[in-house]
């Protein structure tokens, strides 16, 4: 096999990947969110993204793997459209006000009603994490005053003690902050998923599932 053959067979691999993603985005599941199935699925996409990922640096010889926040995002863009309303419309990095963009926002016709800051883990900013969520929270109720700020966050490693958000912090932020996995994605059991689970993306959902915004209108 030739390098341009070569070539050609990986980005048919790779084109696999968006057209799988393509072809069920839009396919809506009857999904219990009651359960953990959509947390257990995130988990297992971003398990094997840092799998592959850790592979890749060690075959190119790379000091660190690529970052994964892109790919958490679009991770999680994926899951609420397969589940959220159609009456409701998601975007990624739509302007709000100037220089206000946030990672995805959630809208109703002309309104914003939530936006999700999404993280896959908060070392970089042990202390500033609250404030940064309230500031956001200010300037989107600035604007639209019935939206919600959310902040998600992939793994409570490397921040909080590895234990994630404090009682305190939701105590400040009651039913805003998610962090979804107690270890790194790529140390996760997948034949157990449940037991690493902190917090259930699904209870974030629920906060979008279309009688829970009647009710707020």
């Amino acid at each position: 096999m030739n390098i341009k053959n070569n070539e050609l067979e990986i980005c048919r691999a790779y084109s696999e990947f968006y057209k799988k993603i393509k072809d069920t985005i839009l396919v809506k599941e009857n999904i219990d969110l009651s359960k953990t199935d959509v947390t257990e699925a995130v988990l297992i996409r971003m398990f094997t993204y840092y799998v592959n990922q850790e592979i890749n640096k060690i075959i190119l010889g790379k000091g660190r793997m690529q970052s994964a926040s892109d790919f958490f995002v679009e991770t999680i863009l994926y899951y609420l459209h397969k589940v959220l309303d159609d009456k409701l419309t998601i975007y990624s990095e739509r302007t709000i006000s100037k220089g206000f963009m946030p990672d995805i926002s959630i809208w109703k016709d002309s309104e914003c009603i939530a936006i999700i800051e999404c993280k896959t883990q908060l070392g970089y900013n042990r202390s500033g994490y609250l404030e940064q969520h309230l500031q956001r929270k200010r300037l989107l109720q600035q604007i639209f005053p019935n939206a919600n700020s959310y902040l998600l966050v992939m793994t409570n490693k490397n921040w909080g003690k590895n234990n994630g958000f404090t009682q305190q912090d939701r105590i400040e932020c009651p039913n805003e902050l998610f962090s979804l996995c107690r270890s790194w994605p790529s140390q996760v059991d997948t034949t157990n998923i449940v037991n690493y689970i902190q917090d259930r993306f699904e209870d974030l959902l629920m906060k979008f599932s279309f009688e829970n915004i009647k009710q707020n209108d």
